[in-house]
């Protein structure tokens, strides 16, 4: 391929990209569905960008993303809001992702002989809502703002959720077996270690932002650098590396307001802080747009047609029948506990779309050196028909329920 070529098709993922965004902005589809299309027709349809030959990039490519997910989801995520929300909402989370993971575990095991672990692990994948869709939705809905709460409560907490476990469940496989001695070693060695070196580098770059960075300039791109670096160092000290960027976002964003929940008082925010934390928004909003939009394209380039057979369809399908059953049955649950939400069940069961970071996490084992067969396929398909499925559930259920849309 020319270079000229190259950077033709740079330039398109990124127009691509950004068309997509101001789509999104009218009419509520993900910008995430016009890149796999992107990708879809630039390698399997047309050919001219051979996926094979960028198999060995995905590893690559998808650690950079999830370093900037983390980023992002750390230090934006604000602790000074957890309120009464944040009981049912968590509940919730754990509910569905348990639930999920056991039906289609059981699902796959039972009914095409995987692995019990390779089983799990896709149906925690799949338990996840992606943030984007799912409030871009619900904004333009005229419901109540506590249900609003609970889904974007649910969507930030189980990003966590399922980075956590996908991760504990990769180091079950590497290990071979489950035993507790192997939890207890995960949990108190591996996050340990982790946590510990997290804190100990937010407090550190705190200071180098805050005090040495006179310019106040570069303060994203050195973070992220920095989170390069401490992916490798808590991995080679034995630490869980997702663990320790998101203990170092977390902290680094959120650095008084944590130190106001343990002491029980109040302080003033250091408002020079704040401005390097602005600083850093201002620019991570364009390169995690730039990470995502080659990450989709190259999830779509990639894709096999060939291993779409009546097998894995029958698989996709039947994961889709349990994704909705099981929102469902949690929310039955949950209206046990809150009656409030008993309005809106069906709305909470078809709030199912999956995005960034289930497709990201479709690819942790291969970094492991762990393959799966058909795992990368069916979460990309999912986003796909999830996201559509979604966007048109919430059309009938405003048209049904007559639910006003809001206008823009």
């Amino acid at each position: 391929m020319e270079i000229a070529q190259i950077f033709l098709i740079l330039g398109a993922v990124l127009v691509t990209g950004f068309t997509g965004r101001l789509i999104r902005q009218r009419t509520d589809i993900p910008e995430s569905l016009f890149l796999i299309f992107f990708g879809l027709l630039l390698g399997p349809v047309v050919g001219l960008v051979p996926g094979e030959q960028l198999l060995e990039f995905v590893p690559i490519v998808s650690v950079a993303a999830m370093v900037t997910i983390l980023v992002e989801a750390g230090i934006g995520f604000d602790v000074s809001t957890l309120s009464s929300s944040l009981k049912n909402a968590a509940f919730f989370t754990f509910l569905v992702a348990m639930i999920s993971t056991f039906l289609i575990g059981g699902f796959l095991h039972y009914g095409f002989g995987w692995d019990p672990m390779y089983a799990a692990l896709l149906g925690l994948i799949c338990s996840g809502t992606t943030t984007i869709t799912a409030m871009s939705l619900l904004r333009n809905l005229d419901v109540g703002e506590k249900l609003k709460r609970l889904i974007l409560l649910e969507t930030i907490i189980n990003d966590f959720t399922l980075i956590l476990g996908t991760f504990l469940i990769v180091e079950f496989i590497s290990v071979g077996s489950f035993t507790f001695d192997i939890l207890a070693r995960t949990l108190f060695s591996e996050l340990a270690i982790a946590i510990s070196l997290g804190i100990a580098c937010a407090v550190l770059w705190r200071r180098v932002l805050k005090d040495l960075n006179m310019e106040r300039s570069l303060n994203y791109i050195s973070s992220i650098g920095l989170c390069f670096m401490l992916y490798y160092i808590a991995g080679f000290l034995g630490g869980n590396p997702i663990i320790a960027i998101f203990t170092f976002s977390l902290f680094l964003g959120n650095y008084h307001k944590i130190y106001d929940l343990i002491g029980r008082r109040k302080t003033k925010p250091d408002q020079s802080f704040q401005q390097v934390l602005k600083s850093i928004s201002s620019v991570q909003t364009d390169f995690t747009f730039f990470i995502a939009s080659f990450f989709f394209v190259l999830l779509g380039v990639t894709m096999d047609f060939s291993l779409l057979t009546q097998t894995t369809l029958l698989m996709i399908g039947g994961i889709l029948g349990i994704i909705f059953a099981t929102r469902f049955l949690s929310s039955e649950v949950l209206v046990m506990i809150d009656g409030y939400f008993a309005k809106y069940r069906d709305l909470i069961t078809i709030m199912v779309p999956r995005g960034y970071v289930a497709a990201v996490l479709a690819f942790v084992p291969a970094q492991q050196g762990i393959e799966i067969p058909l795992l990368t396929d069916i979460i990309v398909i999912l986003v796909v028909v999830t996201n559509i499925i979604a966007i048109a559930g919430v059309a009938v259920y405003a048209k049904v329920h007559k639910t006003k849309v809001k206008k823009k």
